[in-house]
C-alpha cells in the first residue's frame, strides 16, 4: 500500500518531532511512505534527511 504525506513541518518543529514517531511506526515491508514537503528548502534541517531516510521517496513543492 502506498501512503502519502503533505506538510510544511518535516523538519526541527514540534509537528516534525511527532510525526517522525508516527513515520517510524509503519511497517515499511507492507507500506510505502511517500512524503510531500510545502516548506521551502532552506528550511531543511537534520530531521528533514531523517524524514528522507523513512520514505520511498521526499518531493518538495516548494
Amino acid at each position: 500500500m502506498r501512503v502519502g504525506y503533505l506538510s510544511a513541518d518535516f523538519r526541527a518543529h514540534i509537528m516534525g518531532r511527532l510525526m517522525r514517531e508516527v513515520l517510524a511506526a509503519h511497517d515499511r515491508a507492507r507500506v510505502s511512505l511517500y512524503l510531500y514537503s510545502l516548506a521551502p528548502e532552506v528550511n531543511e534541517d537534520q530531521l528533514t534527511g531523517e524524514f528522507r531516510g523513512l520514505c520511498e521517496r521526499f518531493v518538495n513543492l516548494a
